[in-house]
């Protein structure tokens, strides 16, 4: 698997003596750091679409009526407490994503996904998105009150140029709206709260949503706005790093798919870019 090569470009900024303020964007200076900003919302956007194929999935009634339904172009299958979400060997989503393998599911503590007390596991099996492999396991657990908490453990993505991302998270997800009509996700409504933490390659970066991520199926993209508070550390002794930003996807671009990252570091200086996104 292909690094992103932090420990050079790092070494090569401090040989510059580069340490100014750069506003209209990357050019030379954070470009590392900023690639991990992109790398973590790689990963988050996968757990979470994931996450929401899993509740579309447990919700749906055909599943609980006949043991299979189908959720955007995969079959889902139901045993008891065991569920498989199967891709087979390639189906493109409605989001454009071609995804092959397969999701499982096991149900713990009951067996409606609706009732309090229900959780379910997730794990892979040969599972991928775009070409790239996905792992690692992920865990939904209804708390009650239209609450649901949300665990993401190890789990592993590659973007594009074959950089590769781990991810680990704890959240909590409050419907606002749209839970009981299990067969519409257009009119679902949702906040989500937490933290999250990944590495790749020397740099590793940890997240605090300080301001709630609100999510509207009726938003192409899903999430119209949030605030993550993120720090940066380097297994790269004394090389000025970019330590401190925040990752916004911006409230004022009309539910559209870019989100601001901003960097800091030490001695003032600082970076802002605005990228894309593929959705939640």
């Amino acid at each position: 698997m292909k690094k992103v090569n932090i420990k050079i470009f790092l070494a090569a900024i401090l040989a510059m003596g580069i340490v100014s303020c750069d506003e209209n964007g990357l050019g030379g200076q954070g470009e590392a750091e900023a690639k991990i900003g992109e790398l973590f919302i790689l990963a988050e956007s996968t757990g979470s679409r994931i996450i929401n194929t899993t509740d579309l999935a447990l919700k749906d009634p055909d599943l609980a009526a006949n043991g299979t339904t189908t959720i955007d172009g995969a079959n889902v299958t139901k045993t008891g407490n065991d569920i498989v979400i199967d891709y087979g060997t390639g189906t493109a989503g409605s989001d454009g994503i071609l995804r092959e393998g397969q999701v499982s599911l096991t149900m713990s503590g009951g067996s409606d996904y609706m009732v309090a007390g229900t959780s379910v596991d997730g794990t892979f099996n040969n599972y991928k998105e775009a070409g790239k492999p996905v792992s690692g396991t992920f865990k939904v657990d209804n708390q009650g009150n239209d609450v649901f908490g949300l665990e993401l453990t190890q789990l592993s993505v590659t973007d594009e140029d074959d950089n590769g991302f781990t991810l680990n998270a704890t959240k909590t997800l409050s419907w606002d709206a749209g839970l009981s009509t299990l067969s519409d996700v257009s009119d679902d409504e949702y906040t989500l709260s937490g933290t999250s933490s990944g590495t790749a390659d020397t740099l590793s970066v940890t997240a605090n949503i300080t301001s709630p991520f609100i999510y509207k199926g009726a938003c192409q993209y899903r999430v119209e706005e949030g605030v993550l508070s993120i720090t940066l550390e380097s297994s790269t002794p004394n090389v000025p790093t970019y330590t401190s930003g925040s990752i916004d996807f911006l409230s004022e671009d009309n539910c559209n798919n870019l989100y601001e990252i901003k960097l800091q570091n030490d001695d003032g200086g600082e970076v802002i870019t605005t990228q894309t996104f593929s959705g939640f």
